[in-house]
């Protein structure tokens, strides 16, 4: 039962955080995970997973420090309590090679990010969809590094075990998806990345709906490669289509946004806001330069 208590406290905190009640949130984890201390030990499994509850908040609001030590220590707790071969243990190493790669120390994540799939690839196999997400985290991360081969190896790997393991047009291939175009868009290879990237979309608008948060960044990067390519006209009716659906959205939470930029005055503008930002310098620079083309 006090278990029981501790998994409802969580899930509250967690519907505070997606309504925009940061403040709230975060009491409310903080004490989620006094309570488990309190009724489990400080060395439990419950403690450590509400350590990983409170630093994937931290980290989403950009206190990464706060967040780096929590999932140190709840890394810590899994592999003293599950051994370094542990679900568990993988999902601490991501979390902890995450924050790693959000502050740039990209040589530091690479082998814990290498240790978590190895991890999971022992305990679920080759071909699960929790192996799948951490090879795209790693291609993601190798991108970075500039090791473009490999990251390209890997994306096209997540894409094939999402397909095996759900659907040819499951929302999770998605991701690996967009991935591959991005990389492929950095290269010039304009035609493959038009081919992800359309791909993606047709998931997204078929799946998650035309007003769905993936399918307008989705919309967003197609336009960005029709630029590229000199498309303006459709780079411009994207670009509109794009920020439309980001300042709804925006719309719809703007007290969550109100408080998230709060919450994130030491790292900058949220992650919304970036989008809404790139989204409308891409439809002001397509509008200036539309008019040079009817004169």
């Amino acid at each position: 039962m006090q278990i029981t208590a501790v998994s409802i406290f969580s899930n509250l905190a967690t519907l505070y955080k997606e309504m925009g009640n940061l403040q709230q949130a975060e009491t409310i984890f903080r004490q989620v995970l006094e309570y488990a201390q309190r009724l489990t030990g400080v060395e439990s499994p419950q403690t450590a997973s509400a350590q990983v509850a409170l630093g994937a908040f931290y980290w989403e609001v950009g206190r990464l420090q706060e967040a780096e030590r929590l999932f140190e220590e709840a890394l810590r707790k899994h592999e003293k309590i599950f051994g370094p071969e542990h679900a568990h243990v993988a999902v601490s190493l991501n979390n902890l090679a995450q924050v790693y790669q959000r502050t740039k120390r990209l040589k530091q994540a690479e082998p814990i990010m290498r240790r978590a799939l190895a991890v999971l690839e022992k305990v679920y196999g080759h071909s699960h969809p929790e192996v799948a997400f951490s090879v795209s985290n790693l291609g993601i991360l190798l991108d970075e590094l500039k090791q473009t081969s490999e990251a390209e190896r890997l994306f096209l790997r997540a894409i094939a075990i999402h397909e095996q393991t759900t659907d040819r047009e499951h929302p999770n291939v998605m991701v690996p998806l967009i991935n591959l175009g991005e990389l492929h868009h950095l290269q010039k290879r304009f035609g493959e990345a038009r081919e992800h990237y359309e791909r993606a979309l047709s998931i997204g608008q078929k799946r998650l709906g035309a007003n769905h948060p993936r399918t307008a960044r989705t919309i967003a990067k197609i336009a960005r490669l029709n630029i590229d390519e000199n498309k303006w006209r459709p780079a411009l009716n994207l670009a509109r289509k794009s920020t439309a659906v980001t300042v709804e959205r925006l719309l719809k939470t703007s007290n969550a946004l109100r408080a998230r930029t709060k919450d994130l005055e030491s790292t900058g503008i949220t992650d919304a806001n970036r989008n809404f930002q790139d989204h409308g310098r891409i439809a002001y620079e397509l509008a200036r330069l539309e008019p040079s083309r009817n004169r």
